[in-house]
C-alpha cells in the first residue's frame, strides 16, 4: 500500500511541476519561465522577472535569494520588519546559502506585494541606504542584484 501511495504520489508531483524531498514531502521546483500573472495584477516580463517557486514567495511576501539573479535559497519575509535579525529570519530552502541568514547576505529579490512598494534598507529600523521595489507585475518590481543594499539588508517596510 505504502508503495503504491508513493508511486501515485510521485506520479502527480510530477505532472504539477513539484518534486518530492527526501523526506517525501512535495516542494514547488524552479519552474523554466515566471508567472504571467498574479491575480489583480500586469503581466511579468520574463527578462527581468524572478522565477516564482512556492507560495511562500509569491503574494504578500517580499522574496529574498541567496545569489544575484534570483537564484539559490529563497525565503519570503512578510509584513514590515524593523530587523530581520531579531529575531533572524533564515534561508530555508534548497539551494546555496540555505541555513544562513537573510540579513545581510541577500543577493537578489522582488516584491510579491501586488498592491505596495516594498523598501528594503541597509540597516535596521528602516535606516541607510535604500532600495524600493514597485508592486509586483509593475516595471522595478524585482532586482537581479538588489542594488546598493546587496548582501547588505537589514530590514524592509512594505506599504
Amino acid at each position: 500500500m505504502r508503495r503504491t501511495l508513493t508511486l501515485i504520489a510521485a506520479t502527480l508531483t510530477g505532472a504539477m511541476g513539484l518534486a518530492l524531498s527526501p523526506a517525501g514531502a512535495a516542494f514547488a521546483s524552479t519552474p523554466t519561465t515566471p508567472p504571467t500573472t498574479t491575480p489583480g495584477s500586469a503581466p511579468a516580463s520574463p527578462s527581468t522577472s524572478p522565477n516564482v517557486v512556492d507560495g511562500n514567495c509569491y503574494s504578500a511576501y517580499v522574496c529574498y535569494y541567496y545569489e544575484s539573479n534570483y537564484q539559490g535559497s529563497h525565503e519570503g519575509v512578510q509584513g514590515d520588519d524593523p530587523d530581520l535579525l531579531n529575531p533572524p529570519v533564515y534561508f530555508q530552502y534548497p539551494g546555496a546559502g540555505q541555513g544562513t541568514y537573510v540579513a545581510n547576505n541577500a543577493g537578489s529579490g522582488f516584491n510579491g506585494y501586488p498592491n505596495c512598494y516594498a523598501t528594503v534598507y541597509y540597516s535596521a529600523y528602516y535606516t541607510g541606504t535604500s532600495i524600493t521595489l514597485s508592486p509586483y507585475g509593475q516595471a522595478g518590481y524585482a532586482s537581479p542584484t538588489l542594488g546598493p543594499v546587496n548582501n547588505n539588508d537589514r530590514s524592509q517596510y512594505v506599504c
